[in-house]
């Protein structure tokens, strides 16, 4: 399944929000090209990411906008998880650094505390009859990290597995990870998770982009995100972040490999050019070619 955060993950690089209209229109059409999974915005304080303005508001007006389609926001507290609860999303995006550095710029907690609190929220959404999906930031590398032990990983997710986490998310951040260093981490995944229950959250340059996710896809990696064009990154990290898997790469990567997603390719290319005509100058320079 590929997942778009075109609307997160996307946007919140921009100097400044997207007004409310555009993104409906942006998560209605996404929708309409067959999307069944999108992420909204995040739940953040306005003064910290005012890039996600009005998210609680887009969940409203979304709903029941394509019948299956499921919506979720990124939570980082419970302020967060209240909020998308009230919103009526079903299912919340959890996450947590294994960087020190990107922990403290990100979350403005150690690793540690990172940790913690994400096995708090996952327990606390559980409770709340959340669909809890949990993703570890900088799963192959980061500032100040090496590429962390692979039984490390397994273990955190086991543990987020028992408190009740349904999606389980490996996060290239920095754009480190290459395919061999992916297949044995998948591998020794699988030994306790579903590998349909595994995902990868890809950043880098479009060809390293396409070979990672194929050596996910052929390893039996059941989830991808993607955005529109590959817009964003993450903007907690030192210099220009690496943008995103985009959309239209992985749809045909797949397609070509066998395995098209039911998703039109064509109405995702047409509304990958609505997004540049909305953003207008709006990107900042670093960012304003989207991958094609």
């Amino acid at each position: 399944m590929l997942e778009d955060q075109t609307l997160r993950d996307g946007l919140q690089i921009l100097p400044r929000a997207l007004p409310l209209a555009r993104r409906l229109e942006l998560l209605r059409g996404l929708a309409d090209a067959g999307f069944q999974s999108v992420q909204i915005g995040s739940m953040a304080r306005p003064d910290k990411m005012p890039q996600m303005i009005g998210a609680e508001r887009l969940a409203r007006l979304a709903a029941g906008a394509r019948p299956g389609l499921t919506l979720s926001a990124l939570v980082f507290n419970r302020q967060g998880l209240e909020r998308a609860l009230a919103c009526g999303l079903g299912k919340v995006a959890l996450s947590a650094s294994l960087s020190e550095p990107h922990s403290r710029a990100n979350l403005g907690l150690d690793v540690a505390g990172g940790l913690a609190r994400l096995g708090e929220l996952t327990a606390l959404a559980r409770q709340a009859g959340l669909r809890a999906r949990v993703g570890l930031q900088c799963a192959f590398g980061g500032p100040g990290l090496a590429a962390p032990p692979r039984e490390l990983i397994a273990r955190t997710f086991a543990w987020l597995a028992d408190l009740g986490a349904q999606e389980f998310f490996l996060a290239d951040t920095a754009g480190l990870a290459r395919p061999n260093q992916l297949r044995r981490m998948i591998a020794e995944l699988g030994r306790n998770l579903p590998l349909e229950a595994l995902g990868l959250h890809l950043h880098g340059r479009p060809e390293a982009l396409r070979a990672n996710l194929l050596a996910g896809w052929r390893a039996g990696v059941g989830r991808f995100d993607v955005t529109l064009g590959g817009l964003g990154g993450c903007p907690f990290l030192p210099g220009r972040a690496p943008g995103n898997l985009p959309a239209e790469l992985a749809i045909a990567a797949l397609q070509a490999a066998g395995a098209p997603p039911a998703i039109d390719p064509r109405a995702v290319e047409n509304l990958g050019r609505r997004l540049r005509a909305m953003l207008d100058e709006n990107i900042p320079p670093v960012y304003s070619a989207m991958a094609s």
